[in-house]
């Protein structure tokens, strides 16, 4: 009896031309253009992926002796650590679905696996998005509905737990130490914040501020908008754009989010009231 043609999935591996596309694209551009015979030349320009190919191969055939081994070692580095977060962040907009399908389809094909993957990627923004993947009625070429649309709120509910699951992960990562400090010198008062299991942090209470002047308050605020804002931006930055906040609300925050007539304004440079910050 036939024991069939089974294999190991592949592995992901970067190539040495991955990284030279990546490190030097304006390099391989004037190399595609003289390929084609071109002065200038786009990704969209006619014959393109074949004449980068031919370029790629031209460049890292010039490479000298020491610029391969550095190659080398850079692929065996991304091999073991994986792309950096910009460029994974890119490829996964741009790929997340057929990549996905692909490795279901290949699956079913190969060993019958029948499989519904609820999976989550980042954008380039830093958000996180939960999506479902399921052709398992398209792939077995049954006319039923997709498992998705029979079963939509348990599904729903999954990828609901997924994103705080993921939310808690990144809330852990980025949230760095549990204790601010209040004041710009080492002795002042201290706050210890807590979190909720998305990572936003949580002013404990009851709250010890006595002998609070204005720049513990005014410290105590940065610092917690600057937790929120470092959730919401992925963790790449702690320091929310007042200044644009309040000339273009709408292009941060979406209008069904805001109160009617709502205005939010910086509090006036020189304003020397603490009570600005405790109202908050």
């Amino acid at each position: 009896m036939s024991q069939g043609a089974g294999r190991k999935s592949n592995s992901w591996k970067p190539k040495r031309t991955d990284l030279i596309w990546r490190d030097r694209e304006q390099d391989v551009m004037k190399e595609v253009a003289r390929v084609l015979g071109h002065e200038m030349v786009t990704t969209q320009t006619p014959r393109f992926l074949g004449a980068r190919q031919t370029a790629l191969s031209r460049i890292l055939a010039c490479q000298t002796a020491a610029e391969r081994t550095a190659l080398d070692a850079e692929v065996k580095r991304i091999s073991r650590e994986g792309n950096p977060e910009e460029i994974k962040r890119r490829l996964a907009g741009k790929f997340h679905k057929k990549r996905v399908h692909q490795a279901m389809q290949d699956q079913y094909r190969e060993i019958g696996l029948s499989s519904i993957v609820i999976a989550a990627y980042t954008r380039e923004d830093g958000k996180l998005v939960v999506d479902a993947y399921d052709r398992i009625s398209e792939r077995t070429g049954v006319a039923l509905p997709s498992f998705e649309q029979m079963y939509s709120n348990e599904m729903l509910t999954m990828k609901a737990s997924l994103l705080k699951y993921l939310l808690a992960i990144r809330a852990k990562q980025i949230q760095g130490a549990t204790t601010i400090g209040t004041t710009v010198n080492a002795e002042g008062p201290k706050v210890a914040l807590t979190y909720t299991a998305a990572g936003f942090p949580i002013l404990p209470r009851p709250m010890s501020t006595r002998g609070w002047k204005k720049d513990h308050w005014e410290t105590l605020f940065m610092d917690y908008m600057g937790c929120h804002y470092k959730l919401a931006t992925g963790g790449k930055s702690s320091h929310p754009p007042y200044g644009n906040i309040q000339q273009q609300q709408m292009t941060f925050i979406e209008n069904k989010y805001l109160p009617r007539n709502m205005k939010i304004a910086q509090a006036p440079p020189g304003d020397s009231r603490a009570s600005t910050s405790v109202s908050f």
